[in-house]
């Protein structure tokens, strides 16, 4: 009974489960076929390659019309052992498709690893102008299985090689399927047969001239055979073979002793580590310079100069450099060294170029130091004439005056430093400047650090302009310094032409900073600030302008600090919405002749002319003969506009001021008659 119930109980269930569609869980339907409907992304392969099915899709498709991608399917069929079209079987539940790839024929695959100069091309040194020739250079590549073989370059496989250019070592690059080695030449000038060339080192060196030899041995007694074999003609005389002649401690002396020397001329390499110098020119001997020219004793030997000159040197082209002096000029008495072209430097804190009671001319190239060395060291009688070229500093001076009798006259080029001075008059000798441009770029333009004078004029054809962006309040562009025997009758700076000015936008900025006594003279020209002050005189020193332009923006043109006193007596002086003349203590202003003093300055507080509220002392501390005084901002018609003074006297004592009927007043007055 218990057994029948139970099987009608199933029959039951079973039949439910049929009306509404519901079955047990089962396997998918049963699998018709399968296809690849996507294609593998990789087709060919190299001998040895593993099947990549990236990218493949496969498809089932079940008896029910249903289908979907599957994933776990297998394949069977490939074979890269061999070249040739495979056929790759893919397998799901029994069912199949396929797909065909092609082996590549050849060796298992393998590597670059890396190439080698086996050997290098059989030439190595070239003259200037030479193309490269790769004859005999062998390049062996390496690979992955650890095989080797040579392999064919050409000049498309080099780079590096440079056919003009002499001097050092030049490494050449070969680069093979992206892999690179390297191998070295030397390209050298071309000896004329004419040139007398010195090669060798240490203390065995060898003079030719064409196929023949004129001397051997050390190289002075080299030097001194060239002297004898051209027999007081000119001699071109060619250091080394393209690489520099290293002389070691020794030195070089171009005399007339034993002999007379004709014109020479150098060019090629030469380097010393010598304590003294590498080249000496004596007196009477004349020498064109092409060559580099150095001497590599150590900096801190403070010994060791490039070239000394008592003769007559010209440098046209190549380099001079030394850590410490790369060119001395007429020590003790005489020497006359003229710099057309090339460079002349100090690698160190040290001096390019010192002269004592010798003249320099300037007239091409650059002439530098770094650090806190000196370009130019006048130190005695010395002459030093810049018309051209540039003369470039760092934190030193590019041009140091230290004698009485020293001058330094620039007419045209650069002279220019960074934060040293560019001109820098630490004697009562000369500065005279009539064209060119003189600039610091923080530090001072000029500065004159005694009583010698400083004149700036402009000569016909010539631009002159001394600028520097100084934002000290107690220097300038021009910074005359306050110095022990100047008195107000020692005229320290006269400005004549040109321009002079600071471009800073700070208001600190001074472009003629006067910091004790001595005369400032100004006929002409233009003296301009951006946003500081143009001229300040803060001590004693007198200021006297008759001519040009002194001007200002927002800041003041003029502004008397100090006791010193300020005669305008032509000229303008001159601010956009600033001060034209500030009087801050009791020195005096007097404004006379044709001068004109003009502002646009609209503050109530202001004038074109301001006197400082504490300025209470007893006394005139401006008077105006003559001349205009003005405010562009006042209109007699319209009171209302703010501003428009003239004479603004914050102390509002009118006993300070005297105003002449010859002067022209043209604004309010406040404090004044």
């Amino acid at each position: 009974m218990k057994k029948s119930l139970i099987k009608g109980g199933f029959i039951v269930l079973m039949a439910a489960l049929a009306l509404t569609g519901c079955f047990l869980p089962d396997e998918d339907p049963f699998v018709v076929s399968i296809a690849i409907t996507k294609q593998p992304t990789k087709k060919t392969y190299n001998i040895d390659d593993k099947l990549d099915t990236t990218g493949m899709e496969v498809t089932a498709y079940f008896e029910d019309g249903t289908s979907k991608v599957v994933n776990d399917y297998s394949t069977s069929g490939f074979d890269s052992a061999s070249p040739g079209e495979k056929t790759v079987i893919v397998t799901y539940k029994d069912k199949t498709a396929e797909f065909k790839v092609t082996v590549n024929g050849g060796t298992p695959t393998k590597t670059l690893s890396s190439i080698a100069i086996t050997t290098p091309p059989s030439k190595t040194t070239y003259n200037v102008g030479e193309d490269l020739v790769l004859t005999g250079l062998v390049v062996t590549a390496t690979y992955s299985d650890g095989t080797s073989e040579a392999v064919t370059v050409t000049a498309s496989n080099i780079s590096g090689y440079d056919k003009n250019k002499t001097g050092a070592t030049q490494t050449v690059t070969v680069t093979y399927q992206s892999k690179t080695a390297t191998f070295t030449v030397t390209v050298r000038v071309a000896v004329s047969a004419n040139d007398y060339n010195i090669t060798g080192s240490g203390t065995a060196f060898t003079a030719t001239k064409g196929t023949t030899t004129v001397a051997t041995g050390a190289i002075q007694a080299v030097i001194d055979g060239i002297r004898t074999h051209a027999n007081s003609a000119a001699a071109a005389i060619y250091f080394g073979d393209g690489t520099p002649l290293d002389i070691g401690t020794a030195s070089i002396s171009f005399n007339n002793t034993g002999g007379t020397w004709g014109a020479i001329t150098l060019s090629g390499k030469i380097t010393s580590t010598s304590d003294n110098y590498t080249i000496y020119i004596a007196t009477t001997v004349s020498v064109t310079s092409n060559a580099e020219i150095g001497n590599t004793t150590p900096s801190n030997s403070a010994k060791g100069d490039a070239v000394r000159n008592e003769g007559n040197l010209t440098i046209k082209a190549g380099t001079v450099q030394a850590d410490q002096i790369a060119v001395k000029n007429g020590e003790p008495t005489s020497g006359t060294l003229n710099i057309q072209g090339g460079t002349v430097k100090t690698n160190w804190a040290a001096i390019a170029v010192r002269n004592s009671n010798g003249t320099v001319n300037i007239s091409g190239g650059t002439i530098s130091a770094t650090n806190a060395g000196t370009v130019i060291s006048n130190i005695l009688a010395g002459v030093v004439n810049i018309t051209g070229g540039t003369v470039s500093g760092a934190m030193g001076d590019a041009v140091y005056n230290t004698d009485a009798a020293g001058k330094i006259n620039i007419s045209g080029g650069e002279v220019k430093a960074t934060s040293g001075s560019a001109v820098n008059n630490h004697s009562t000798g000369t500065v005279n400047i009539s064209g060119g441009t003189v600039s610091a770029t923080t530090g001072n333009a000029i500065y004159n650090d005694s009583t010698g004078k400083i004149t700036v004029s402009q000569a016909a054809g010539a631009t002159t302009r001394i600028t520097s962006a100084n934002v000290s309040s107690s220097s300038g562009t021009i910074f005359l310094r306050n110095v022990t025997g100047a008195t107000a009758s020692t005229e320290l700076l006269e400005i004549k032409g040109g321009t002079v000015e600071n471009t800073s936008t700070n208001t600190n900025a001074r472009t003629i900073y006067i910091g004790g006594a001595g005369t400032v003279n100004i006929s002409g020209g233009t003296v301009s600030a951006t946003a500081g002050r143009a001229v300040e005189n803060n001590g004693n020193g007198v200021i006297n302008i008759s001519g040009g332009t002194v001007s200002a923006g927002a800041g003041r043109a003029v502004n008397n600090g100090f006791t010193g006193a300020i005669n305008i007596s032509g000229g303008t002086v001159s601010a956009d919405t600033g001060i034209a003349v500030y009087i801050v203590s009791t020195g005096k202003v007097t404004i006379s002749g044709t001068a004109t003093i003009s502002s646009g300055n609209a503050t109530n507080t202001e004038g074109t002319i301001t006197m400082d509220a504490g300025n209470t002392t007893a006394g005139t501390r401006l008077e105006i003969n003559g001349g205009t005084v003005q405010n562009t901002r006042y209109n007699s018609n319209t009171t209302s506009i703010p501003g428009g003074y003239a004479i603004y006297n914050a102390a509002n004592n009118a006993n300070m001021v005297t105003i002449f009927s010859s002067a022209v007043i043209t604004g309010k007055k406040y404090g004044a008659p």
